[in-house]
């Protein structure tokens, strides 16, 4: 299981992490990733480039960019937002795991 502490340890030394958070269901169980907002993208690729396929936990980890808008609901506003691309984090599951 990951933390989104486990994830700050993690993933901190790479620059100034913004916003770090695990991804759960809605009986609060966790879905086996997670998301990280850098101050910059050059951070966010240091990240990734240091991190990607290591093993930690007994896990590969897979980190990508995402779009933000995917992961979370914005509330709406008048005047629409782009969306940003950030890492997330996801450790390598078989989609059975990830729709348990």
């Amino acid at each position: 299981c990951w933390s989104a502490d486990d994830l700050r340890v993690l993933f901190a030394p790479f620059g100034s992490l913004q916003r770090c958070w695990v991804a759960r269901d809605d009986n609060g169980k966790m879905e086996g990733f997670g998301f990280l907002r850098y101050a910059s993208r050059q951070e966010a690729c240091k990240a990734m480039n240091y991190t990607q396929g290591n093993l930690v936990k007994g896990r590969h980890l897979e980190v990508y960019f995402g779009e933000e808008a995917f992961y979370h609901k914005q509330p709406s506003s008048s005047q629409p937002s782009q969306p940003q691309q950030q890492p997330i984090m996801r450790p390598p599951s078989s989609l059975a795991e990830l729709i348990k």
